[in-house]
């Protein structure tokens, strides 16, 4: 796809080869969204068709370049010399310190895609569940999930969500996935340089500016996750220089690209909208000779509507406006509200904003925000003076260019200030904008040998500190020694498990996540799981599993079974549980014998059918779940002696040792795991006239204390339990 892209571009004589890069992956993510829409809306969302539409595409593009425009494309030995100029060009020793440093980054990165979940907040919610039932649905699915406030991101544009589900789509996995967004920061940079090279740079300057993006601490954190804004704001880039090659050149064609480019952000977000329509201006600042008329412009708008307008034709038909949920999300986040009206508490409100920005550099040490020492100390003023330069030497065309950071400022500034310190990723295109103006500042020191090279090497030792801070971040994780000494030791069980250090409700709900992924991987049936999860952490994209084996009970309309194989319960004491679909309480499954409790948090519980482990193989990876999982529990149960053929009822950090033994043949009883508390009700319908419990007697039963274990918390009485006559 990307050489047939390539090549026709370069058929159609279209820059240079930088600027090919550019509009051929611009083309590439719109051929991509467009074939998956196409066949999803079709309700035939296959890999092999999809594989089949886009071959047929390539296959007509290389037959037209090579029918119609062979004479234009450069010899292929040409084109290598060039890149070896480039090269050697370009790798001087600032350029080759930035590139080992990225190199360290993308093994890094490489590792955590091996290793690690998705892991952030916003996209385990609504990025990524929709993306894997319309994976498994075979169409593009919109969540109907109808609790007000909760459902209105599942009805947000999701252009940019497309891309995760082509990293998903072929694999059926979602391990690929978190791939996407570091791929998108590559892009930016080849993007960044694209721009700085249109600007006057010389490749090796270019370079070296445009590579320092990927080092911005919010850039890093954002790059190992399934969020979307380095995907937004890259196309927002590619389409800013679609629009600048059109405003100085007047070649109809690099409009176009920017339609495509404007049409597909468009479709990702809705203040995207907002900056497509801040590109239009660049239409006005043409050249007087490039003719403009309403064929081809019909044309640009055609590009820009048909790449955008599924999600807003989709939301009118279901909701009657074509912005829903926009009005209400606006409502219920304060979003461009003004308390007060404009006076003097909105101007100290503004100013708090400004301080948090632009002082504190809110979001640092997350996936929010943090724009880096690097960007506030040397970038942002390098982009003031390039404004002002630009506007002493009347050059309004480069003039507006820089003006387009301010507009991505000035929309930071809208958010309410409770949520300030969520939004600073929403504008990463004004980071990459002042890296360029970094590398424009460079040039004015060209014939200062030292304070050159003292700029450049505090830029590498200063992106060399942002990514040692990265092995601190928690929102998201990218901790991997863990994952790399199971993976030496033969231990590995499943990704959640690497979530123990991450913040939130991610490590109580990571313990569920890492089992029912484990116990399910092998799975050839999917497993149905309901899910019972309160509202502000409704994360529910780790239950579909790595190889998306599962399916989420609530989330299906049709096809589900009655009753669900599994339960996973999170519960809050600040807020009330999220009850989708149907309400089915935990005292029903706790005490209910055909399930059984795998294991539990202080706030997390997971539940699976007993029956699901008839089959030998799910019983062995029961076994070795719980030998992996609690390994401490196994050597507990070695340790002690039971009656043959006594049922015992424990807590999972008892029972797991147990099972193990069970399954193993090295214990003669049947051991069920059983909420603290839940004893006396699960027992209620048996007829056991013996029963071995840990920490809590039976009612109806005479205690007898048989053994005592020692734990860190004290030590845990085990129980004979004698059922009294009546």
């Amino acid at each position: 796809m990307l050489l047939s892209l390539f090549l026709f571009l370069r058929g159609l004589g279209i820059g240079s080869g930088s600027s090919n890069v550019v509009f051929t992956g611009m083309l590439f993510y719109a051929q991509v969204a467009l074939t998956e829409l196409s066949l999803g809306i079709a309700n035939q969302l296959y890999p092999g068709y999809l594989i089949a539409l886009n071959l047929l595409i390539s296959t007509i593009l290389l037959i037209l370049t090579f029918r119609r425009y062979r004479d234009n494309i450069p010899d292929a030995r040409a084109d290598f010399k060039n890149a070896i100029s480039a090269v050697k060009e370009i790798m001087r020793w600032e350029n080759a310190g930035i590139f080992i440093v990225a190199l360290f980054v993308f093994i890094w990165m490489a590792a955590a895609l091996r290793f690690l979940p998705p892991r952030g907040i916003d996209d385990l919610f609504y990025h990524l569940p929709p993306i894997y039932e319309s994976i498994l649905q075979h169409k593009l699915v919109t969540l109907n999930i109808n609790e007000g406030a909760t459902m209105y991101p599942f009805l947000f544009p999701f252009n940019a969500e497309l891309l995760f589900l082509w990293a998903a789509i072929f694999q059926h996995s979602q391990r690929s996935v978190d791939m996407v967004q570091f791929a998108a920061a590559i892009y930016a940079v080849a993007v960044i340089y694209a721009l700085g090279r249109e600007l006057g740079l010389n490749r090796r300057t270019a370079f070296f500016s445009s590579t320092l993006f990927l080092f911005a601490p919010v850039v890093l954190a954002q790059s190992g996750t399934t969020y979307v804004d380095i995907i937004t704001n890259t196309c927002y880039l590619a389409g800013l220089f679609g629009a600048l090659k059109y405003a100085r050149s007047g070649d109809i064609r690099y409009l176009y690209l920017a339609g495509a480019a404007v049409g597909l952000m468009s479709g990702m977000k809705f203040n995207m909208i907002i900056l497509g329509l801040a590109l239009q201006l660049f239409i006005f600042l043409r050249p007087k000779t490039a003719y403009l008329n309403a064929r081809r412009l019909s044309l640009y708008l055609f590009l820009c509507i048909l790449l955008s307008s599924y999600w807003y034709v989709r939301n009118f038909i279901l909701f009657g406006s074509p912005l829903y949920p926009l009005g209400a999300h606006i409502n219920s986040t304060g979003i461009l509200t003004i308390s007060g009206g404009v006076g003097a508490a909105f101007f100290k409100d503004l100013l708090l904003k400004a301080k948090l920005l632009f002082v504190n550099d809110i979001g640092l040490g997350s996936l929010h925000g943090g724009y880096g020492i690097l960007y506030w100390g040397a970038a942002f003023p390098s982009w003031i003076y390039c404004m002002w330069k630009s506007f002493r030497a009347r050059q309004f065309t480069v003039l507006f260019f820089w003006l387009q950071g301010i507009i991505g400022i000035l929309m930071l500034f809208a958010i309410p200030y409770d949520d300030f310190d969520f939004v600073p990723r929403y504008s990463l295109f004004a980071v990459g904008l002042g890296f360029l103006a970094f590398g424009k500042a460079l040039t004015l020191f060209h014939d200062n040998r030292y304070k050159l090279l003292t700029l450049k090497a505090s830029a590498i030792g200063l992106s060399m500190l942002a990514v040692i801070h990265l092995s601190n971040s928690i929102c998201p994780v990218f901790d991997v020694d863990e994952a790399a000494a199971d993976y030496i030791n033969g231990t590995l069980r499943s990704p959640y498990k690497y979530l123990s250090k991450a913040r939130w409700d991610l490590p109580s709900l990571a313990t569920a996540w890492d089992a029912l992924d484990y116990l399910t991987k092998d799975n050839s049936h999917p497993l149905y799981c309901y899910a019972a999860i309160y509202r502000s952490v409704l994360w529910l994209s780790p239950v579909y599993g790595s190889n998306l084996q599962n399916r989420v009970w609530n989330l299906m309309e049709q096809d589900a079974p009655d009753v669900p194989d599994a339960f996973l319960y999170h519960f809050s004491a600040q807020e009330d549980t999220l009850y989708l679909k149907k309400k089915i309480p935990i005292e029903d499954i706790a005490t209910n014998p055909d399930y059984t409790l795998i294991n539990q948090t202080s706030k997390t519980v997971l539940f699976i059918r007993k029956d699901y482990f008839n089959r030998e193989n799910n019983k062995t990876l029961l076994a070795s779940y719980y030998l992996k999982a609690y390994p401490a529990s196994v050597e507990i149960a070695k340790r002690q002696k039971f009656e043959s053929g006594i049922p015992i009822i424990a807590i999972p950090y008892f029972a797991g040792g147990l099972v193990y033994l069970q399954i193993s043949g090295m214990l003669n009883n049947d051991v069920h795991s059983v909420l603290l508390g839940f004893e006396d009700r699960y027992v209620r319908n048996t007829k056991w006239p013996l029963v071995y419990t840990f920490i809590n007697p039976l009612s109806g039963y005479r205690p007898l204390k048989v053994a005592e274990v020692a734990t860190a918390e004290g030590p845990v009485a085990i129980y004979k339990n004698i059922r009294e006559t009546q």
